[in-house]
């Protein structure tokens, strides 16, 4: 049973399935896990899950709210896509039932926008593809107008999510589904657009602060080496099919006025302009990062990918802010801590920009047995 100890540091919990309280006395951990470009999941450990519910609960909505303080919080919606049970007799019932362990994988409301479909957008943006996917699946969205328009875009076999996904990586940009608001930033925006920078101490203040906190450091893993980038290193080439069915390579050493990289390294696509190919060149200049790091900490409620942490207490050139790219919560008795997969460059990649500041997306309801945006609200933003 997961409880709130008088000792140690753990999370409230506030867990509903199918709009019914949870029956905390069976769940012993839950782990929730965020990362940009992919779909929000958690998982729920229990011991003796009652045998109708092993039925009951297939793709039963969940919504799973913790938190430390008002400050501290977050809430992960989506549905239960698999169940695991395992009842093993010589073990007997456990709070009487004989399934003694069971695991309930859940995914987010962007599980939904699987599946594999053929489409040609035509006079198309970023910002028309990702406003029409909201519509269609009933969420909210803020989304950049990168002013770029394209004749035509192919979606051949692809999914929804995978497909507007790798619309935001052709511009440098970030997308993530959580609850029902469809966000797509740039991460070099990070700090001037979102309210919420969170603060993670090292081993200089473990000791003169005795009172655990959220984001206190207990483990940092990092990987420091040169930016792979950089033209030096890669040399990105992306081919264009100009007039008459010619094609031609634009390479990152025009577009960027580098010299060649040591390492040929080609895009598998095929545009139809001169400025398609700068778009997707300048956007993979911006995918990789000098450092890297994971860093295990005292529970952070409300890290999310594209939000940035405050990293203190190494006395060194890397302390100072971190993009956060994903994030791993673990809850269990006494004990909730994150995992925070977070990246950097030697100069600081955040640059000072008047984006406008980042909007609380409307609440979720549950509607007509799908989780959907309380209000379809739209926010176009310019970079």
């Amino acid at each position: 049973m997961i409880k709130n100890p008088a000792l140690g540091y753990s999370a409230s919990l506030e867990v509903t399935i199918g709009g019914v309280p949870f029956d905390y006395s069976s769940m012993t951990s839950i782990t929730i896990e965020y990362d940009e470009n992919k779909h929000d999941m958690a998982t729920i450990r229990m011991s003796g899950l009652p045998p109708q519910a092993v039925v009951d609960y297939r793709g039963a909505p969940v919504e799973i709210v913790f938190y430390t303080s008002p400050s501290y919080r977050d809430t992960f919606i989506g549905y239960i896509e698999e169940i695991n049970p395992v009842s093993e007799t010589r073990q007997g019932l456990v709070n009487g039932s004989p399934m003694q362990d069971a695991t309930l994988t859940c995914l987010g409301t962007s599980y939904g926008m699987r599946g594999d479909r053929s489409k040609i957008w035509e006079d198309t943006s970023l910002l028309d593809i990702t406003a029409h996917m909201a519509y269609v699946y009933g969420f909210s969205y803020s989304v950049p107008d990168t002013g770029i328009r394209y004749h035509s875009k192919l979606q051949h076999d692809e999914s929804d999510f995978s497909f507007l996904s790798r619309q935001a990586r052709e511009h440098g940009l970030s997308m993530s589904v959580h609850g029902t608001h469809i966000d797509v930033w740039d991460p070099f925006d990070a700090l001037s657009r979102r309210k919420a920078t969170f603060y993670a101490s090292g081993i200089k203040h473990a000791f003169t602060n005795t009172q655990p906190s959220p984001g206190q450091i207990t483990n940092f893993k990092g990987s420091f080496g040169r930016n792979a980038a950089d033209g030096v290193y890669k040399d990105t080439s992306v081919s264009v099919l100009g007039d008459r069915g010619v094609t031609f390579d634009v390479t990152s050493s025009q577009v960027l006025g580098v010299e060649p990289g040591k390492f040929p390294h080609r895009q598998s696509v095929l545009v139809d302009s001169y400025a398609e190919a700068e778009n997707i060149i300048r956007a993979e200049s911006r995918k990789s990062y000098d450092y890297t790091a994971k860093l295990e900490v005292l529970g952070i409620a409300g890290a999310l990918p594209g939000t940035v942490v405050l990293v203190d207490g190494f006395n060194t050139e890397y302390d100072g802010y971190w993009y956060v790219r994903g994030v791993k919560h673990t809850i269990t008795t006494g004990v909730f801590s994150s995992v925070l997969d977070v990246a950097r460059n030697a100069t600081l990649q955040f640059e000072n920009t008047n984006v406008s500041k980042y909007r609380t997306p409307p609440a979720a309801s549950y509607i007509n047995g799908k989780w959907r945006a309380s209000r379809l609200r739209s926010d176009v933003y310019s970079t």
